[in-house]
């Protein structure tokens, strides 16, 4: 095959090295003392998560679905608060409408519904079982 001796004998001792490696590897698997490297390892990286302040991605996702829970809320008594003052409206129409007829006089300001910052920032009973 035109290879030199030598050149055979380095691949083969490479080919040993390699497979005592191996064997190495696989007797010192589920020791005593591979399972405290394995602890100690775990160790070192949750103290560094800490030191640098990374969160694990269960914690990350928690997060995430809070975010999602809390802007799905908002959403929703956005939408509360716009149902209220289409309903506020329609009634402070109806009652301007009324009024012209028996000679009353309501000012389309007077009847304008109030949103949530005009009630002092306190959301409506209906708000808060969403």
């Amino acid at each position: 095959w035109g290879v030199k001796q030598p050149v055979i004998a380095t691949a083969v001792r490479d080919a040993n090295r390699i497979k005592s490696s191996r064997r190495r590897t696989v007797h010192n698997i589920n020791t005593p003392l591979e399972k405290m490297e394995y602890q100690i390892e775990k160790a070192k990286r949750n103290a560094a998560m800490k030191v640098r302040g990374k969160k694990t991605a269960r914690q990350e996702y928690e997060k995430w679905k809070d975010d999602v829970i809390r802007q799905w809320e908002r959403w929703a008594a956005e939408r509360v608060i716009e149902e209220e003052n289409a309903a506020s409206e329609a009634e402070a129409a109806a009652a301007v409408a009324a009024a012209k007829g028996t000679g009353v006089e309501i000012s389309e300001d007077d009847a304008q519904p109030l949103d949530l910052s005009e009630r002092g920032g306190q959301p409506l009973q209906s708000q808060l079982t969403v």
